[in-house]
């Protein structure tokens, strides 16, 4: 059976298209927002804090979503096909996911941005709408690929047709549960996340969970994302 797919060139055009509309909304959204805490304020004249522990919260979610089968939205003509030929199990999910990955973390950034703007009145800017939507957006990134290896982790096979044995699953699990740990650690600490430990706390988490889920993704089980597919239907009708 031939099945068409979009072309790679376009499928990177949508994408920076979609980063491009999410780049106008973050500099357009702070004015709505404002407009919202004026009608809505809030005795916080900082989010700063709020946006570091739930980018450390964020960062345990993970493990939650793993075990719900997250994070892989594929439908019935990519398990069938792309999943069933002899490519590369990492050639066809590696693309998905970073694109869900960038998805969400563009999100969670315009979210931060619109919580900086709900401060108090006259304190907004710019570069701090920056800090806030650097810290939510690396931080959900870092979340959507330690998904895939929790997924592994929960769901995967042991042996055969590429799957991971349980202790190199572990052992991804436990490299990237050093990298949540070492985020709620600085938090934990009052340390902002914005600075250069936070800044750096969070490189080493979203590194790591990018490294380990390259091999991560080897030990996906088809199975379950064939019985995951019907979900995906549904929500495109």
């Amino acid at each position: 059976m031939l099945t068409l797919s979009a072309p790679s060139g376009s499928r990177l055009g949508d994408d920076l298209y979609s980063l491009y509309l999410a780049g106008v909304a973050w500099l357009v959204l702070p004015m709505y927002a404002a407009v919202v805490a004026l009608v809505l304020p809030s005795d916080l004249a900082s989010f700063n804090r709020v946006v570091d522990v739930g980018a450390a919260l964020v960062l345990v979610a993970p493990l939650w979503f793993g075990y719900r089968g997250g994070p892989f939205l594929v439908n019935r003509a990519v398990v069938m096909h792309e999943l069933g030929s002899p490519l590369h199990r990492r050639q066809v999910l590696l693309p998905r996911l970073a694109r869900q990955a960038v998805a969400y973390a563009a999100l969670m950034a315009l979210a931060a941005n619109a919580l900086s703007a709900m401060g108090e009145p006259g304190s907004f800017g710019y570069s701090l709408a920056a800090r806030n939507s650097f810290v939510a957006g690396l931080a959900t990134f870092t979340a959507v690929a330690q998904t895939s290896i929790w997924l592994a982790v929960w769901k995967g096979r042991a042996n055969g047709a590429g799957g991971l044995s349980v202790a190199v699953r572990w052992l991804l699990a436990a490299v990237n549960l050093g990298g949540t740990t070492l985020v709620g650690s600085v938090v934990l600490a009052g340390r902002s996340l914005g600075s250069p430990l936070g800044a750096g706390a969070l490189g080493a988490a979203v590194l790591l969970a990018v490294a380990t889920s390259l091999v991560a993704v080897e030990g996906v089980p088809v199975e379950h994302l064939w019985r995951r597919r019907a979900s995906v239907a549904l929500a495109c009708e």
